[in-house]
């Protein structure tokens, strides 16, 4: 008898009473809001008339954007739009005024040079007359060409038919100290036809053991041009351009730096 009264609580305590109906559910609902017992027909809130906490909502301020930032005042944009092109402006009239530096730069350098080359000329000039020295006939382009030739250094790749023959100068030091730079210092060297200017401007510095940093920076004073005077005016050379059609055999190119 007392084993089967064990048992029999044991079944009992299984379930739960509902508040409501005192019926026993075996899968009891507990209300958090009135915490009490109910079985599955009395577990919804309204069904047992639970007495829960009212929610009270406050009319606080929206966290997210006002409704007048989707459409902004037109006067502050235009003002807005007015200091952003001047700024742009501003950026555009220094970048162009950086890149005609680069240009003028190295420009008036070789035109200094060429003045003082010219000035040495004509007072070694007057100096042989002077002495009564005979004047030497000058030699053909061809003889030139020929003498160029046989000094000429360049890339072993290049074959001999596709090669343009040059004299290279290269002007290195400051506007004070161009006088120590003499015509003499021009290094023979063959480029290829279908070269761009660039690539050939590379190989000269390459050939003449000459530190290159035009990959590599926008400095004015480190960077390399290329020129060639034309009716005794020197000209800026386009390095995205090809050779031929640039420059012909027997020309001479000056490289200068800064």
């Amino acid at each position: 008898m007392a084993q089967t009264a064990l048992d029999d609580q044991g079944v009992l305590d299984l379930g739960k009473n509902c508040q409501l109906c005192n019926q026993i559910d075996f899968l009891p609902f507990h209300c958090e809001f009135c915490d009490n017992i109910y079985c599955a027909q009395h577990s919804s809130v309204d069904v047992h008339h639970c007495k829960r906490p009212e929610r009270k909502f406050t009319a606080g301020p929206l966290q997210g954007p006002s409704a007048t930032s989707f459409f902004p005042d037109p006067k502050k944009r235009q003002e807005a739009l007015n200091d952003l092109f001047q700024k742009v402006a501003l950026r555009l009239a220094k970048a162009i005024a950086k890149q005609e530096e680069t240009k003028i730069m190295p420009l008036a350098k070789l035109k200094k040079f060429l003045q003082i080359q010219k000035k040495s000329c004509e007072k070694s000039s007057k100096t042989s007359i002077s002495k009564k020295t005979r004047l030497l006939k000058p030699p053909s382009p061809l003889v030139e060409l020929a003498a160029l030739k046989k000094v000429a250094k360049g890339a072993a790749n290049v074959q001999a038919a596709d090669r343009i023959y040059v004299w290279s100068l290269y002007i290195n030091l400051n506007e004070e100290d161009l006088d120590q730079i003499s015509e003499d210092d021009k290094v023979g060297i063959w480029l290829l036809r279908n070269w761009s200017l660039g690539r050939s401007l590379d190989s000269i510095a390459n050939q003449m053991k000459i530190m290159n940093y035009n990959n590599s920076t926008l400095h004015t004073s480190k960077r390399l041009s290329l020129f060639r005077v034309v009716n005794n005016e020197p000209t800026l050379l386009d390095l995205t351009k090809k050779n031929l059609g640039s420059f012909t055999n027997g020309d001479t190119l000056y490289l200068v730096k800064g």
